[in-house]
């Protein structure tokens, strides 16, 4: 299910601290509040990709099959190209609204995309390549991965294995992440101030 700011339910388990925190975000990759995440995820990513272990882990396709071909896409450019490759391609997708007016339909999103990849110097063809081949398996892992923790909804943030509910601003998730390394080996970007403003829900 789609999970809206206000529709989230409070969990009161706390994170265990560690010296680099695990962190995943479960999202649909169409999902209007999963994409308001990713917006807010991505500057966080940014400042932590060194510091703690950042992960998109798709869920699934509530809003048809071009949800689940675009998380193997994804997939597989983590797969090829590793994750700052990732999330550099996430935040050119998320902010545009191009790509959500196509509705998934291949022939209006490939003069979208291909630009987009080949800005970031993705070849398309190895993308392409590995959404027929083994990308299944890593959609799977992902899917097993969420099963294995209860996930069902887009968004769902879990650091170290525990579920966080969070506002979905840079700042917000700046802190929880913060608050899950252990006290010796905080870092110092967790000094740094982030945007306190949540993003828009869908693209754009």
């Amino acid at each position: 299910k789609d999970v809206s700011a206000s529709a989230s339910s409070s969990a009161s388990t706390t994170v265990p601290k560690t010296n680099k925190p695990k962190v995943e975000a479960f999202i649909f990759s169409y999902c209007p509040y999963g994409l308001q995440f990713e917006k807010a995820l991505v500057p966080v990513y940014n400042l932590f990709k060194d510091k703690a272990d950042i992960n998109v882990v798709a869920i699934g396709a509530m809003h048809g099959p071009f949800e689940k071909t675009e998380s193997l896409r994804q997939l597989c450019i983590q797969e090829n190209y590793g994750k700052d490759k990732l999330w550099a391609y996430l935040d050119k997708f998320i902010v545009n609204t191009a790509i959500g007016d196509c509705q998934g339909d291949d022939a209006c999103l490939n003069p979208v995309l291909s630009p987009i990849m080949a800005s970031l110097s993705i070849d398309k063809g190895k993308i392409d390549s590995c959404m027929t081949s083994n990308a299944e398996s890593l959609y799977n892992a992902d899917g097993a991965r969420a099963n294995s923790l209860g996930v069902s909804g887009s968004p769902t943030f879990v650091i170290n294995g525990v579920e966080s509910q969070v506002s979905r601003t840079p700042e917000a998730i700046k802190t929880a992440i913060c608050n899950a390394f252990t006290d010796s080996s905080k870092p110092s970007e967790c000094s740094q101030i982030l945007s306190t403003t949540p993003a828009t829900p869908g693209f754009g």
